[in-house]
Formats: C-alpha cells, structure tokens, sequence
C-alpha cells in the first residue's frame, strides 16, 4: 500500500535506491566493508598482477596527489627492506633457543605487516607463519597467555573472512585481559560488526583514543575510521585515517582514503589513491581488489566493466579471495549482467560459508530481478551469519512484501521496529503492510509514526489518506493527498502514490472526487490533473483524460507523464495514430520508459506495423536492463522466451496480472485469437485495480 517501491535503501544506490555491499579489504582489523580499473591486467614475467593501463580519463581528469598522500609514500620509502632487516635480527635471536614470547610476537607482527609488499602467494605464507609465531608467543608467555598476541592472530583469521576464528581468538583475549584498550577495541569493533549498529562501537572507540596513553595509537585510530566508514560518516572517517597515516605512514590506508573520497564526492582523487596503492605494489592483488572497489562505488556501468577486468585478472592469480568473488558480484551486477552476478557471489560463499555480505549481495539482486523466493532464501542465510542485522531483516521483510507473504513481512517490521524505532522507512513499511492486510486502525499509529520523524515523507502521508478514506473520513483523506501534491507536485512517484492509493482504497466516484477537490485547490499544479486523468481512465471517461493532460502538457511540456497518460487513453478509444506519437514523446524524454515501448508496441501492431513496433521495442530494449522484468516483458514481445519461462518471474499478483496482457498480446499478434482472449481473462481476474494493463484487457475482449 505505501511500501518504500523499490526502497533497499540502506545507503544509496546510483541507479536505484538498493545499497550492494562492496568489500574494501585493509580496514582495520575487520576485513569487511560496506558503503553499495583500467584495461585489462595480464599477468607478467614474474606471475604477478601488473597495474592497469592510464585509462583517458585518468589521464585528463585525475588530480596529483596532495601532499600529505606524497608524505606517506615518502615516508614508507625503505620500510620494507627495514621490515626485513629486523626479521632477519630477530631470526637469528630464536635460532639461538630463546624463549622470550616478545620476540615470536614482534616478528609475527612484522611478517604481517609484510605482507603489503609482496604478492598473494607470499601473503599466504607470511600469514601461516606469523600466526605460528603468535600462538608460539602465547603459549610461552606467562600468566596464562599472551593477548595482544591472540589479538594479531585474530586479525590475521578476519583478513582471510574466517570470522569464527577471528571472533575465537578475541574471546580467548577477552578472558586474558578484560580491560586491556585493544582487546576493548577489538570487542567494539566485533559488536559493530554483528549487529551493523555502530553508535556504540564508535562510542566506546572515541573514549579509548581520548586516554592518555592511547591517543597516538595507530591501531586505533584505524579502527576508529573503519567503524565512522561502516556508519556512513565519511567525514570523521577521513579525519580517523589522516591520523592514523601521520601516526605510522602506511601506503595501503592511502586505499581507504580512496573510497572515502568517493564518498565525500571526490571520485577523481578516490580512484587517484587507489591506483597509487597498486602502482607502488604491482604484484599486490589485494590493491586490485580495492581499484576495483572504488570503480564499482561509481555505480558507473563503464567503471564496473573496467572493475570485471582488474577483478578478472586478479582471480586468475588468485582464485580463492572470497572478496574479489564479490565485488565481481557487484560489478555484473551493476553491469546488467544478472547471471554473472549470481555466480560470482554463489563462489564467493563456497568459498566463506559465512559470508553474510555476499549472500546479502546475493539476496538484492534476486530482489531487483523480481526472484523474491530466491531472495528470500538468501537473506536468510545472510541472517544466519549476522542475525542481528537490522539492515538484513530490512530487505528480508521487503522481499516478503513483494512476494505477496504479508504475515512473515508483518512479523520482520514488527521487530525492525523495536530494533530501530527512529528509521522511518520500518514504520511506514510497517503500515503499508497492515493496511494490505486490512488491518486499517493498526496501520495509522505506524503512519504517524513515520510522519513524525519526518514530516516531509509521502507515502507515509498517502497510506494515512487511505486509513482515512476506509474510516470514511473524506476530507482528512483529502488534507492528506493535498498535502502530498503541494509538496511533490513535480515528483511523479509522489503523484502516482495517490492515485494508486485513490485506486485501491475507495471507489471511482470518491476517488474522483478527491481528484476534482486537489484540481480545485491547486489549479495551476500539474500534480492533480494528473492524478485525475488517470482516474478518469479508469472510469472509462478517455475525453475528459486527455483534456487534462493537454492542460498539463501545456503548463509544462517537458513532463513525460500526461503524454503517457494521454496515450494509453488514446490506445483505449483505438486512436492509433496519436497514441504512437505520445508514447514517442515519451521515449524522446525518457529512452528506458519501457512500458510506453510496450504499449506504443500494441499500437503500431494495430496500425498493421509489425517492422515499427518491433524497432520501437528494440530501441527501448537498448536502455533496460536485460534481466530486469521490463527487459523480460520487451524481449518476450519480441518473441524470445516462453508463456510459462515469463510466468516464473511473475512471483506477484501484480506481475501476473501484467504477464497474463502480454502474453495475450503476442498470442493475438500470433493470430491466436480465442487463446489470447483467455488470457486477456486471467488478467481481469487478477483484480489489479490500479494498473493499466486490465483496462487494455478489457478494451481488447469488447473489439470483439
């Protein structure tokens, strides 16, 4: 009723409102991070990952480095060979038997930091062995164990996403030294990272480095970033990793600068950064993964096609980063590339079972594709990893909504609702679930909830229209509706919200009622002639629609709607001819308004021009994502597919009930007449009030 549409908006999403879980590797501890590449790297002589060609816009867009980036290169200058001299010391010290648990400690954590230097296979072996000398330090310590030591092993277990065992290892820390800083900021980031809450963690983490003798630590400080990422304060995360780099310069935090300045709206330094990363370490396949990552936080289907080819050669050297497996999910996926996409992120579970990111990754674009059972599934095994994530349960419940599972949505925002009582997004979902359910009196406190926490919103506003419409109260409803147009008059899913909660939550003489009343108030808004042409489609009154589009289009001729409206009703009167040239004015102003395709489709296919409707589809195809359900819809008029391959992605009423008119449609356009019909039927029987594709139904049953 007033569900967030196509809300999985967590964060935001470029090309729609979803926020695809992107795995920057090298924050912190945890390696795991959230927001939503040039040619080709091949492999060299040495079986490393060479760095990716200056692609144009590097070379004509992307700015120096700023200085205090050309300090830290600087300043790591020699480190490496200084990292090795002291392995090599302290190899010779253990070699002569010494049992001092400090010197397995401090030569487990320089092979770790090691690791940023040489190439994945390397890394791996650096990593089995500095987890040996952490566990040889613990056991030769006294009193019972060594806990910065656990502490080292567990962030070398969480860099490798085996997060059990990193969990495992800050426990065992925990029971050493309770009140030890970084066992405390290890616990902080653990939670954080369980429920994706972070106000707490970052609390406890701002205290820490507030002390006297923790405020210069670079662990913390890194920490501290990592968690204002996670919570989407990209400011103070900026200023946490400037600290930690002026602390101890450190080249691979110059990486995670880079999303950050994506972030900050500063793509072009943001990339900048991340190419230096690799550049300065070609053979460094994790610097790849984090190019990719900042190409893909672009949303950008050219910068995630340049991500799939550093991501594709970074694979071929190391094909066992569940990572890189991921953000490959995420760049096909913001490619168009549905199948790819599953793949990628089905390999990256395979190889973390755990991997909450990744099957959350996978969950959204089975929603996006309308696979809500799919999704559904894989939410939930997203939750059992993370089962406390309100962010999780926020899609789980969406998906439910939309696969029509109104009890099991209702239950998921009951919960969501004492989990993150300040998100108004849970209690208008909340309420526009209640409402579906007819539970009218239930679903007004979730509405005012909502509008409570921000006045502004308009689906809240037009689900209490409708509450107020089924109490019989008709001018509350329409104070409601007035207020949404007044204030969204130029947004047309705002427009489109009332109509369709006119539509569905009274009968046509009210709702055109409520429509004469707005048109009244607010004569020189376009919202409400809007609203009341498409009323008056379905009030069989054409003429009088097309008189207020008209009226619209001459306010403002650069809307696409009224030419849309004013064409469906010229396709109903059977006026060809100008329904053609609407729909076309509708694709000039919006190239992937799919539906008008579809329905400039039937009208050529009417005027006997199979060759113009199959271009018209054609061209709109070429602006639609290819597995998305209107890619479905164009590319089945086209003639690919089956009836009952559409008929699987119609995992709705409301997309069956599309399925059923189209699939009629190309029956009729087959010569199939009478087996067109009864699918025209089944579309009319679906009782969608609100959509167009019944009234076509209709108009075709009555030409006969």
């Amino acid at each position: 009723m007033a569900h967030d549409g196509n809300g999985l908006a967590c964060v935001r999403r470029r090309t729609s409102a979803t926020l695809l879980v992107i795995i920057l590797l090298g924050f912190s501890a945890a390696a795991g991070c959230e927001k939503q590449a040039q040619d080709s790297t091949k492999e060299n002589v040495s079986g490393t990952a060479s760095p990716p060609a200056r692609s144009a816009d590097t070379e004509n867009g992307l700015p120096e480095l700023p200085a205090w980036a050309r300090k830290v290169i600087q300043d790591v200058q020699g480190v490496e060979t200084q990292i090795r001299n002291e392995i090599n010391i302290l190899d010779s010290k253990i070699e002569q038997a010494t049992s001092d648990p400090e010197d397995y400690y401090r030569r487990g954590k320089l092979r770790y930091r090691l690791r940023q230097y040489v190439g994945f296979r390397q890394k791996l072996e650096l990593d089995r062995k500095a987890l040996q000398d952490f566990e040889t330090a613990h056991d030769l310590a006294e009193a019972g164990g060594h806990p910065l030591a656990l502490l080292a092993a567990a962030r070398v277990h969480l860099g490798r996403f085996e997060f059990p065992a990193g969990e495992a290892y800050v426990r065992r820390a925990e029971a050493l030294a309770p009140d030890n800083i970084f066992v405390r900021s290890a616990l902080a980031l653990l939670n954080g990272m369980r429920t994706d809450e972070w106000d707490k963690p970052i609390a406890a983490l701002q205290a820490l480095t507030e002390r006297p003798d923790s405020k210069d630590s670079p662990r913390l400080w890194s920490s501290l970033g990592y968690a204002y990422y996670r919570a989407g304060r990209y400011g103070d995360a900026e200023r946490a990793y400037r600290r930690r780099v002026e602390l101890r310069p450190d080249i691979r935090f110059l990486g995670n600068l880079g999303l950050i300045y994506i972030e900050l709206g500063q793509p072009n330094l943001g990339q900048r950064l991340m190419e230096t990363v690799l550049i300065s370490n070609p053979s460094d396949v994790y610097a790849g993964i984090n190019l990719a990552a900042a190409l893909n936080s672009r949303f950008d289907p050219e910068k995630s096609r340049e991500a799939i080819r550093v991501l594709s050669a970074v694979l071929d050297l190391a094909p066992t980063i569940p990572a890189a497996w991921n953000n490959l999910g995420v760049a096909h996926n913001i490619v168009g590339n549905y199948g790819e996409a599953v793949d990628a992120y089905q390999r990256a579970v395979e190889l973390v079972p755990n991997f909450a990111d990744a099957y959350y990754n996978m969950g959204i674009i089975n929603d996006e594709w309308g696979r809500y059972d799919r999704a559904i599934g894989a939410y939930k095994e997203a939750l059992k990893c993370s089962p406390d994530s309100a962010k999780i349960l926020y899609n789980l419940g969406l998906a439910n909504v939309r696969a029509q599972q109104f009890q099991e949505a209702e239950s998921i925002f009951r919960r969501l609702s004492d989990m993150t009582p300040g998100d108004q997004r849970v209690w208008n979902n909340l309420g526009g679930i209640l409402s579906d359910r007819r539970k009218y009196e239930e679903a007004r406190p979730a509405f005012e909830r909502a509008l409570a926490i921000d006045a502004r919103l308009f689906r809240p506003r037009n689900g209490l229209g409708v509450v107020e419409l089924k109490a019989g109260n008709f001018d509350g409803a329409a104070e409601c509706f007035q207020r949404v147009v007044a204030e969204h008059s130029d947004d047309p899913m705002a427009v489109s919200g009332v109509v369709d909660a006119l539509l569905k939550g009274t009968d046509l003489k009210y709702a055109l009622q409520v429509a004469d009343v707005l048109v009244e108030r607010l004569p020189n808004s376009s919202g409400p002639r809007i609203i009341r042409a498409r009323i008056q489609l379905h009030a069989n009154r054409s003429d009088v629609a097309v008189a207020d589009c008209t009226r619209v289009i001459q306010i403002n001729d650069r809307l696409a709607e009224p030419y849309t409206i004013r064409g469906i009703a010229h396709l109903l009167e059977r006026n060809y001819t100008a329904a053609v040239k609407d729909f076309k004015q509708v694709l000039t102003l919006e190239p992937g308004a799919a539906y008008s395709a579809l329905w400039s489709w039937s009208a050529w296919m009417a005027l006997g021009e199979a060759d113009a409707a199959q271009r018209e589809l054609a061209a709109a195809a070429e602006n639609v994502r290819r597995d998305s359900w209107e890619g479905n819809l164009l590319r089945f008029l086209q003639g690919e597919g089956s009836p009952d391959g559409l008929l699987e992605l119609a995992q709705n009423d409301e997309r069956r009930c599309e399925a059923y008119y189209y699939i009629g449609e190309r029956m009729l356009s087959d010569g199939k007449a009478d087996e067109a019909n009864d699918w025209f039927k089944k579309c009319l029987e679906t009782e969608i009030v609100h959509f167009v594709e019944p009234l076509l139904a209709r108009r075709r049953l009555n030409s006969d």
